[in-house]
């Protein structure tokens, strides 16, 4: 777009500036005003647009920050089997269905795409599908299953024992970092799988569940510790 010199003002150094009006320099006084009033509105309907956008974009994470509420509820009720805790994963449950429908809403009035609203209502219904799944195996009475669904949708490495050191659960990381499978790692000793080394000595370092069974105490990985692949 072209713009024209604007002579210096107030101490504003002279610039260029966009002709926002379409005007020729000899426009009267009258087009100006009327040229100003057109730009105003503009302005205006410009803040309008950018509130409605952020307003939408408020609904969306509202709506995830539900769906955090009723991970947390879950996990109370998966780490405690107290029923206290489904109470607010059933409130956040209920507040999601809710917040989702608002999202339509937003959609109907070209607020929020079409697309991302899908997105956000596939990702949100898939979360709860598997959330619901772990209530209902610890319902039944399937506790290591029901924790072993979360578990596996980390993106850490986690190995899960008996109180014997045999191991009852891999995740998918920790297949992957140590080679075995979740079938061939079934009733092994932890040792034998995720068995460490100094890193310097190259010797075996004593595992660290065995440490945990011997003690009950929380037991950290000594330094320059290494695995080895």
């Amino acid at each position: 777009m072209e713009g024209r010199p604007i002579p210096p003002r107030q101490g504003i150094s002279p610039t260029t500036a966009p002709d926002l009006c379409h005007q020729p320099p000899h426009c009267g006084e009258w087009q100006r005003q009327e040229c100003g009033t057109v730009i105003g509105h503009q302005v205006l309907e410009a803040r309008d647009r950018v509130q409605e956008s952020d307003d939408a974009l408020a609904q969306l994470q509202a709506t995830f920050s539900a769906v955090q509420d009723a991970e947390t509820g879950q996990r109370g009720y998966l780490l405690t089997g107290e029923d206290a805790y489904l109470d607010p994963h059933r409130d956040a449950t209920d507040v999601i269905r809710k917040r989702l429908a608002g999202l339509q809403e937003l959609v109907a009035g070209g607020r929020l795409s079409a697309q991302t609203v899908k997105e956000a209502n596939d990702l949100v219904t898939r979360r709860l599908a598997v959330l619901q799944q772990t209530v209902d195996l610890m319902q039944s009475g399937r506790k290591e299953p029901a924790l072993a669904v979360p578990l596996s949708s980390i993106g850490d490495a986690v190995i899960i024992t008996d109180t014997a050191g045999r191991i009852t659960f891999i995740s998918q990381v920790a297949e992957e970092l140590t080679g075995w499978t979740a079938r061939q790692v079934q009733e092994q000793p932890c040792a034998k799988v995720f068995n460490i080394i100094n890193e310097s000595s190259r010797q075996t370092v004593e595992s660290p569940v065995d440490k945990v069974l011997a003690s009950g105490a929380i037991v950290g990985l000594a330094n320059h510790t290494h695995y080895p692949q």
